[in-house]
């Protein structure tokens, strides 16, 4: 069985693109199994998660820019590796940060999509994974766009679709979260998102949401949604 260890730390990552990065934790996985890197670059639209990001680190070697994916300010062949960690639920256009994604590629280097999936979670997981839709569907009403969590085969679907036909794959857990997990900061965090639609009229009927989820986080608990991890050369992509 694959896992992420054996399978990015085969991975020379030279000059790494990491496409809407948020708060730059895939960047930490990636510089912590890659084989090697040169640099990493971390872009997102979020102008707060880049000050954050940019802020809080202390890796010579990683810097973070403004920047959205479907429109990327590098030339063709640019990058070594580029990554995109679950954000294909958060994209306006998935087809078109995937190509921009594979135009700034090297001819024969790599692509890393990570994402998170919906399909057979145990209990806990699916306690998060149900915080995540309350997350999406409050977002949505705030005309941010924030899809439903996909399937595995809607992940495979998307990536197919934008010619990326050979691959590796390696399932697998947050254990970080899983064993540090703090339920009340948890709650806290989606309370938050809740504020964000004082006054709404959905709102009574979302606290409700959050009231319910909050019950079910205290007597199922939560782990994090598992993810699958794809791993492909360009060279084997049909362009």
């Amino acid at each position: 069985m694959n896992t992420i260890k054996n399978i990015l730390g085969e991975i020379i990552g030279g000059k790494i693109l990491d496409v809407a990065t948020g708060d730059g934790s895939f960047i930490d996985l990636l510089t912590n199994n890659l084989k090697s890197y040169d640099e990493v670059i971390g872009i997102d639209v979020d102008e707060e998660a880049i000050k954050s990001s940019s802020a809080g680190n202390t890796n010579e070697k990683v810097a973070y820019r403004i920047m959205s994916g479907d429109n990327i300010d590098y030339p063709d062949g640019y990058f070594d590796t580029v990554s995109l960690s679950n954000s294909l639920h958060h994209l306006c256009n998935i087809d078109k940060t995937i190509s921009e994604m594979l135009r700034v590629l090297r001819p024969n280097d790599t692509i890393i999509i990570n994402e998170l999936f919906s399909d057979n979670q145990n209990e806990k997981q699916l306690t998060h994974m149900y915080f995540h839709q309350f997350q999406a569907d409050i977002e949505t009403m705030l005309g941010i766009t924030h899809n439903k969590t996909f399937s595995k085969q809607e992940i495979f679907n998307i990536v197919e679709r934008n010619g990326i036909r050979h691959y590796s794959t390696a399932i697998y857990e947050n254990e970080s979260f899983n064993k540090h997990v703090n339920p009340n900061m948890f709650a806290e965090r989606y309370r938050k998102v809740l504020e964000k639609i004082t006054g709404c009229s959905e709102y009574d009927k979302m606290k409700a949401v959050y009231d319910s989820l909050v019950e079910r986080l205290y007597n199922v608990g939560v782990e994090f949604t598992s993810q699958i991890l794809i791993v492909a050369n360009k060279s084997g992509c049909v362009l």
